[in-house]
């Protein structure tokens, strides 16, 4: 199966790559006409199609539905001190550091960067894993703030502390953001002719009718009589 959408880009896509095989056909053809005395004198041929109809009989297999959620509420900046509040917890139970003023800016600031990022999306599966990564990464900036890696039982402390910060955050992130509603993303159809046709009835098949026209600004070189 192929988005219905991917299938059509496709064809147009082997459309424009046929005409650039055509005019490098040309380029040779130029080059032979330009040699000889007789056919230096004509055009040279170049094919142009200015219309091109395409018949596709499809199939639509299924749809593809994404789930929508408001991640904007992820942005409001209580939410995003409770975050850094919460990072500044665990790393004092876990290595028994604190985070000076500066760092404490430093990793907001992060935070405020990431949720901006994330806030963009709409698909509520596809920002789940942004936010996700999003709480290893700034884990992992709060880390190289400090100088810990030589603590006894770092690997085991590491752990611990990554675990519980992955837990907090996707807490917050649970109770803030919830999928609302779902919408139409993708059609999905089976464009093989063959099987279309071998595996469904006549009712089934749709026949998609294409007209393509080349449009566009043609450059022509005038050579200067002088």
């Amino acid at each position: 199966m192929v988005s219905l959408g991917d299938y059509l880009g496709f064809l147009m896509t082997e459309i424009a790559r046929a005409r650039l095989t055509s005019d490098l056909a040309s380029i040779d053809l130029a080059k032979v006409y330009a040699e000889n005395e007789l056919l230096k004198h004509l055009s040279v041929p170049r094919v142009r199609p200015s219309r091109i109809d395409v018949k596709v009989p499809l199939v639509i297999e299924s749809l593809k539905m994404d789930q929508v959620a408001n991640f904007q509420k992820l942005g409001v900046r209580e939410n995003m001190n409770l975050l850094g509040q919460r990072m500044a917890e665990v790393f004092l139970k876990h290595f028994q550091v604190r985070f000076s003023k500066e760092e404490s800016k430093n990793i907001a600031a992060r935070i405020r960067i990431g949720i901006e990022a994330i806030s963009l999306t709409s698909n509520y599966h596809e920002g789940k894993i942004m936010f996700e990564q999003f709480t290893e990464e700034i884990f992992a900036y709060a880390l190289n703030l400090k100088d810990i890696r030589k603590l006894h039982d770092f690997n085991e402390r590491l752990d611990q502390s990554l675990g519980e910060v992955r837990s907090q955050f996707m807490s917050q992130f649970e109770a803030l953001v919830q999928a609302d509603s779902a919408k139409l993303s993708a059609i999905l159809v089976n464009p093989e002719t063959a099987a279309v046709r071998a595996a469904h009835s006549t009712d089934s098949v749709f026949v998609l009718n294409l007209t393509l026209m080349e449009e566009g600004v043609e450059l022509v070189n005038v050579q200067d009589s002088e």
